[in-house]
């Protein structure tokens, strides 16, 4: 037996388990809607990130940013079979889009 949900809203879950996240971002910009936001127009490596988002360097914040996201499945890897592959890429998840559209509604 399957149950489904008929009245399903995919933003409404993700603002419910999200929430603390979505909050925190609507309050101010920081670096986990950031990653969010370039993501949203190419697929980047960490380095490509940072220096997107004028970072001398890969920092610790970063790495643990962009592992809170990966956890979050608001970003994937471009190759996920192989974790450290040089040509290893982020790229923004469906999950990841909802949440800039319910950060963007939360703004206003």
């Amino acid at each position: 037996m399957q149950f489904v949900k008929l009245d399903f809203n995919e933003g409404q879950e993700l603002g419910q388990e999200l929430g603390a996240e979505l909050r925190a971002e609507s309050k101010k910009v920081t670096l986990y809607s950031e990653i969010l936001k370039q993501l949203l127009k190419i697929e980047m490596t960490k380095q490509e990130l940072a220096n997107a988002l004028s970072m001398e360097k890969i920092s610790g914040y970063m790495n643990r940013t962009v592992k809170k996201l990966l956890d979050q499945k608001l970003i994937d890897r471009t190759i996920p079979d192989n974790l450290n592959h040089p040509a290893q890429k982020f790229k923004l998840t469906k999950r990841g889009k909802v949440f800039l559209e319910l950060l963007g509604e939360s703004r206003f």
